[in-house]
């Protein structure tokens, strides 16, 4: 939702765009209800013609069902986060765009009462900058740094079974460098990203499940290829996107606290994956029909398969495939005041059938409404 405040100061400008969204989902015979928030306040201030500054406060709110391939539907997530950030134009053809930033998360399942105790909640604090340059064509470098603490994160070998293991907790903190660029000309987009994890205290785990001397190291690279098409009043936005996650983390697999022969994985947590995108939108008086269809794989690229009983299945890797529908329907009810509803359904379908952390293997339906302004 997007409301704009009136200042009496002429070079202020402030807004607030705030959706509310209710749902229900439909999950392995299965009813659960759900609550979304997805908005900001932000704060623009004209210094001069060639500076201004803007301050952004940004809330979400993503109760049960919210599907992602890394959580657990029955999760809740908040999170804030605030960006400071000042536009100063260089010339007619560049832009330079520095930034502090400090977020929020905390996260909720059902075996906690509390937000105040999951493992991964987490504080984050950092700086960057962007250059910007518009001409021809629109395009954005930028350089971001983030540094990441997680309070109650206590060792990774607590979670794998591992019975010696730390209770010092900040072992998942990390430092984060990201470099990339946008670009964009006439109806083509491209995006590209590259990003650097610094673990601060995390050490590889070894064969012989123990922490060795290596620090864990991660890398991540994501690219996005796509076009804007329109036909009237009938918009398309077809993209192909890619990521590639690295890591030097390994894994153990414990059957039991009696088992003495668990089974090591090495770079368990790297994969590749691809998605197709292709995203519509429909305007008719007051009327907007937008609608989604994604479809992701994941391949790891070390990691094997697990059968029901938790055995690794030789010789093949794990794959996950995701498949996510969406189609919505929003209504304007003033200039700057709308309502939608909508409906989604979501395959996920993997060759890893052990499910007790995480579901591979399901369908889901959702439906949900909510209201929002836009100004």
């Amino acid at each position: 939702m997007s409301f704009k405040i009136f200042c009496f100061h002429k070079s202020i400008n402030s807004y607030i765009d705030i959706n509310f969204i209710q749902s229900g989902h439909l999950y392995k015979g299965s009813f659960l209800t759900g609550g979304f928030i997805d908005g900001s306040i932000s704060l623009s201030y004209d210094i001069n013609e060639k500076n201004s500054l803007y301050f952004s406060y940004i809330l979400g709110y993503e109760g049960e069902g919210s599907w992602k391939i890394e959580k657990d539907i029955k999760e809740k997530e908040i999170k804030h986060s605030v960006l400071i950030e000042d536009h100063i134009i260089i010339n007619n053809f560049w832009r330079i765009r520095p930034q502090i930033y400090f977020g929020w998360q905390r996260f909720k399942d059902n075996s906690l009462y509390s937000y105040d105790y999951h493992a991964y909640n987490n504080n984050v604090k950092g700086f960057g900058s962007s250059f910007d340059y518009f001409k021809d064509y629109n395009l954005s470098f930028y350089l971001n740094y983030r540094n990441v603490n997680y309070p109650n994160y206590t060792d990774l070998l607590s979670e794998i079974g591992y019975n010696i293991y730390s209770v010092k907790t900040g072992l998942y903190d990390k430092n984060i460098f990201e470099v990339g660029f946008r670009a964009k000309k006439n109806i083509w987009f491209l995006d590209f990203s590259y990003l650097r994890y610094y673990y601060l205290r995390q050490k590889v785990v070894s064969l012989s499940g123990e922490y060795s001397n290596k620090d864990q190291r991660d890398s991540e690279y994501n690219l996005v290829i796509g076009r804007d098409l329109f036909f009237k009043e009938f918009k398309l936005h077809p993209s192909l996107e890619f990521k590639f996650y690295s890591s030097n983390q390994n894994y153990i697999r414990y059957k039991s606290f009696f088992d003495f022969a668990p089974f090591f994985v090495k770079n368990a947590y790297s994969y590749g994956e691809y998605s197709l995108k292709n995203f519509f939108e429909f305007n008719y008086d007051n009327l907007l029909f937008n609608g989604n269809l994604k479809y992701t794989r994941r391949i790891y690229n070390s990691r094997p398969p697990r059968d029901v009983n938790n055995n690794y299945i030789i010789g093949k890797k794990q794959t996950q495939d995701f498949v996510v529908f969406s189609i919505e329907l929003i209504k304007k009810i003033l200039y700057y005041a709308y309502y939608k509803i909508g409906y989604s359904v979501v395959v996920s379908n993997s060759n890893n059938r052990f499910e007790l952390y995480l579901p591979y293997n399901y369908v889901s339906h959702t439906f949900y409404f909510g209201y929002g302004i836009k100004y």
